[in-house]
């Protein structure tokens, strides 16, 4: 009984309940980079690692676990231009790209998270604080998913 209950907790794919991990974490940013963004794209990727890397922790690296992708699409870091700070938001958008032996599963993802309205003129490393921050959700998110 036990076993179907962790199963359950364990999400679609169900990877923890099997007692396995998973394979290595990749980041896809090449939408960014194809919109004419590249170096925001090795930005956000490097960002992106960073917080797969903290949610997913010793669960990575797994042989024969299932690859993940975390495919980036969009990201958008509020700037104080006309808008009231209070309602702000960050939105970062993409998908989790889950391929195991199976096959290939694609969860989309669409996060938003305040952006900390004083803190964006006060902080000189806001933006950077706040793309790990959204990265961290989204990898949260796409944990969740598999």
């Amino acid at each position: 009984m036990l076993g179907g209950l962790a199963a359950a907790l364990a999400g679609p794919g169900g990877a923890l309940a099997q007692g396995r991990g998973y394979g290595p974490i990749e980041v896809d940013t090449s939408p960014l980079a194809a919109r004419g963004l590249p170096n925001y794209a090795v930005k956000v990727r490097a960002a992106a690692l960073a917080a797969a890397a903290q949610e997913f922790g010793s669960l990575t690296g797994t042989k024969g676990g299932p690859r993940i992708i975390l495919r980036i699409d969009r990201v958008s870091i509020y700037g104080r231009t006309g808008r009231n700070a209070w309602e702000a938001s960050d939105e970062i958008s993409g998908a989790v790209v889950i391929r195991d032996g199976s096959g290939v599963r694609t969860v989309p993802i669409r996060t938003s998270q305040w952006a900390n309205g004083p803190d964006l003129t006060l902080d000189p490393n806001s933006e950077n604080r706040r793309l790990f921050e959204l990265c961290l959700t989204f990898a949260g998110w796409a944990r969740r998913a598999i």
